[in-house]
């Protein structure tokens, strides 16, 4: 297939998401912290158990901090986190602890 060409990205902000839910993620919302709506989902498609999304950021994108909330189809039905350091994280992992009903995101 033919490949797009993007624009200049914002790299600092560049992460990829992996979920290790053991889960379908239905949908997936990043905002600037501080803003009050979450926008569009993310997703391209499906993000199951296992697969790992790259998320790129456009050029306008300046806020440092972000925050992330998470759709899916298990327990409390969406989960979320404040204030992400995206300048600092490079990999994001999700994960799921069916005993304490907890959603972690582990950053590299």
């Amino acid at each position: 297939g033919s490949e797009v060409v993007k624009p200049v990205q914002n790299k600092a902000l560049d992460f990829t998401l992996t979920n290790a839910t053991g889960y379908e993620i239905t949908g997936l919302y990043l905002s600037p912290t501080g803003t009050d709506s979450w926008g569009e989902s993310i997703l391209p498609g499906a993000f199951n158990d296992g697969d790992t999304l790259n998320i790129s950021f456009s050029p306008e994108a300046e806020a440092a901090e972000w925050d992330m909330r998470a759709d899916w189809t298990k327990g409390e039905g969406y989960v979320y986190w404040m204030g992400l350091p995206l300048d600092q994280i490079n990999a994001l992992t999700l994960k799921y602890d069916e005993a304490t009903d907890k959603t972690t995101a582990i950053a590299e």
